[in-house]
């Protein structure tokens, strides 16, 4: 039922978004849309239904999988849905969405293995893997650190141990903070 609700909430959304761009109280450019879960394939589907313009700015947390996998491309969140469309996998295996859909896409510890879920929820630590993507994204606004990844041509390389930090020099900051280009 929530996911068949999704184009609805993405069409009220995005009529909202247009009158209150028509009324000059928020200026395009300036729109960045952050989802979670559903939210962020809501957030892809927002960009189907506003008439002012493209999007600026997506961040899609750990885009939901379940009836997405198999879903057309103007159902889920994709490059095409903003200017700029950042992603953070974090429970690939169960929860979220393993394929990449963003400019850019962070996928956490590999994106499936959390610090401490498994000790926190040995029976179900899928959940607590899940529910990381907005905590590591809220934590990106404050830290002084920063939350580090580096390029690698496909996941499954990754997987496999056969992309390391020590073969790229492309860096890149994940959260708010991320580099447009």
């Amino acid at each position: 039922t929530a996911v068949s609700n999704l184009r609805t909430v993405a069409n009220c959304t995005a009529q909202l978004l247009d009158i209150l761009i028509l009324s000059k109280m928020f200026q395009m450019q300036y729109i960045h849309i952050i989802g979670f879960s559903l939210g962020a394939q809501t957030a892809g589907q927002i960009a189907e239904f506003i008439k002012q313009g493209p999007l600026e700015h997506i961040t899609a947390l750990d885009p939901a999988k379940p009836m997405f996998i198999r879903a057309p491309k103007e159902q889920k969140i994709d490059v095409t849905d903003a200017k700029f469309v950042d992603v953070i996998h974090t429970d690939v295996f169960q929860r979220g969405i393993l394929a990449p859909s963003g400019h850019v896409d962070f996928y956490v510890n590999g994106g499936w293995d959390q610090a401490g879920c498994k000790k926190q929820y040995p029976t179900d630590p899928g959940s607590c893997n899940h529910a990381r993507a907005p905590e590591y994204y809220a934590e990106s606004i404050n830290t002084q650190i920063g939350f580090w990844g580096f390029k690698c041509p496909h996941w499954y390389l990754y997987a496999l141990g056969l992309c390391q930090e020590e073969d790229t020099d492309e860096i890149a900051l994940m959260g708010l903070h991320c580099n447009k280009s």
